[in-house]
């Protein structure tokens, strides 16, 4: 990932990640077992928790399919890593003594979760 192309967003708008069946899990057995899913989203949630808000919703769509990935949630996790290289001057800054304004926005998106069909909220925090 170190020549990857950045990415502008956390998450594409293509990728419509949802449980994969059996017979994909089968097909791609081999190609999973090269790719190091779950020990990336766990270093991307660790970003995530200390200054990295904006991961949030995003680690949180892959971290669903954390016991059965297949080859579209690994790209997932991919647009992540290209989207960190493209944002590694964004994080969080805690200062003593800063006059902080935190400025914050939410949305739903009907039906987003396309397993179960339920809706997800977004939220979105700035620094003013």
């Amino acid at each position: 990932m170190v020549e990857a192309k950045p990415a502008l967003t956390p998450l594409g708008a293509h990728l419509k990640m949802k449980s994969a069946t059996e017979e994909k899990l089968s097909e791609e057995e081999k190609y999973m077992k090269s790719a190091p899913y779950s020990s990336a989203v766990g270093r991307i949630m660790y970003a995530m928790i200390g200054t990295r808000p904006d991961l949030a919703y995003p680690i949180g769509v892959v971290s669903r399919f954390m016991s059965q990935p297949a080859k579209e949630h690994w790209l997932g996790v991919k647009w992540k890593l290209r989207y960190i290289k493209g944002t590694l001057n964004t994080r969080l800054c805690y200062k003593k003594n800063s006059d902080l304004s935190i400025c914050g926005y939410c949305d739903a998106d009907y039906a987003a979760d396309l397993d179960k069909r339920r809706s997800t909220w977004l939220f979105y925090i700035w620094r003013d």
